[in-house]
């Protein structure tokens, strides 16, 4: 790809990978252009691959502020906080503490370790301890 200009940069970057054909970048205002519709509702938030931090905590309740419905990393359970650390990513109670923290609707937990297959369930209820309106996509 060419040098972007001023007004791309200024708009964000982000990167858009095809894993079937040539790398691509767009910027978000392509990306919203194409394939999002602008409309009065519901706003939800996205946040995976993220570990935990107190520094981080702020911006993630920024980020999450607000919306109705917040799908959220939950690959570990509390017990298994080295690896969550190890391996940057988010516990199901900690999921639950930031939904709280932002005053949300719904927490949707998601993107579990395979360990977790068929046993979704441990993980919801140990996020439903510190938020009850919890629930669970694969």
């Amino acid at each position: 790809m060419g040098r972007r200009s001023a007004a791309d940069a200024a708009r964000g970057p982000t990167r858009f990978d095809q894993h079937d054909g040539p790398r691509r970048a767009f910027t978000l205002d392509a990306l919203a252009e194409g394939y999002f519709e602008q409309s009065t509702g519901a706003r939800v938030a996205f946040v995976t691959d993220t570990r935990w931090s107190e520094a981080l905590k702020p911006e993630l309740t920024k980020l999450a502020k607000g919306a109705w419905r917040l799908y959220f990393d939950s690959f570990y359970a509390r017990k298994e906080a080295k690896n969550a650390a190890q391996y940057r990513h988010m516990m199901a109670h900690q999921s639950a503490q930031l939904a709280k923290l932002a005053k949300l609707d719904q927490l949707v937990l998601m993107h579990f370790a395979t360990r977790y297959a068929g046993k979704y369930e441990a993980l919801v209820d140990e996020a439903h301890d510190a938020f009850p309106n919890t629930t669970a996509e694969i």
